[in-house]
């Protein structure tokens, strides 16, 4: 809806004015903004929970060593070592069988993999292998 004003400036002049476009360019720019930010903090969050991700499978690969190290020093028997460093892991983790080894020392080594599962990055082809965290842990309990 376009409006067209004719007024008379301090000489007596006509002056056209116009009224038209009511903010609609500031609307359009605020909307692409917004959306580009949302897009921007949805990435951001997504990469924030895979370096997270990260940290929390590298701890928990040094939990799971320690309790398989600790179990077999006092069962000396493989398949509860193995049991006993699957429980200390959470459940959308898995122990590799075939990299778990446990020395005569009970020094235990271990492959944890964890996938974590984000908003953008675990459900696309392209960007899925980044959420799959694979960590090696080595390490013999103390008892401390």
């Amino acid at each position: 809806m376009d409006l067209t004003l004719h007024q008379q400036d301090g000489r007596g002049d006509d002056v056209r004015v116009e009224a038209g476009d009511a903010g609609s360019i500031v609307i359009g720019w605020m909307t692409k903004l917004v959306v580009t930010f949302a897009i921007i903090g949805v990435l951001g969050f997504d990469g924030i929970s895979v370096g997270l991700g990260h940290l929390a499978t590298s701890d928990d690969a040094s939990t799971a060593v320690q309790a398989a190290s600790q179990n077999f020093q006092s069962s000396h028997n493989l398949q509860a070592a193995y049991a006993a460093a699957q429980a200390a892991v959470k459940s959308t983790e898995t122990i590799g069988t075939t990299d778990f080894t446990i020395r005569p020392d009970g020094t235990a080594s271990l492959t944890l993999t964890n996938t974590v599962h984000t908003l953008v990055f675990y459900r696309t082809s392209k960007t899925k292998g980044l959420t799959v965290i694979t960590a090696h842990a080595t390490g013999k309990y103390t008892g401390s």
